[in-house]
């Protein structure tokens, strides 16, 4: 998952969007099993959310995912995003 976290700040739009498509991806494959490392994902995606927030091209596709996913999977807890968006 390092890798991937890495990925997300890289300076190329592709290489950023493509690791966050892939996190993404797992956290879906995650939540589905009830795996362990589900929780941890889906922080590792908010604080990624947060750190690059005036990255236009990467917040869209973020929210795009996050609606994705909640849409998908009714039971993740929204208010894990929302409180350090509101802030």
């Amino acid at each position: 998952m390092g890798v991937l976290k890495k990925g997300c700040r890289d300076r190329s739009k592709a290489i950023s969007i493509l690791s966050m498509n892939l996190m993404f991806s797992l956290l879906d494959s995650f939540a589905a099993d009830r795996n362990k490392y589900a929780p941890i994902l889906y922080k590792a995606l908010t604080f990624i959310m947060v750190d690059s927030y005036g990255n236009l091209e990467l917040r869209e596709e973020m929210l795009n995912n996050f609606i994705n996913l909640f849409t998908n999977i009714p039971s993740m807890p929204i208010q894990i995003l929302c409180d350090p968006l509101m802030k």
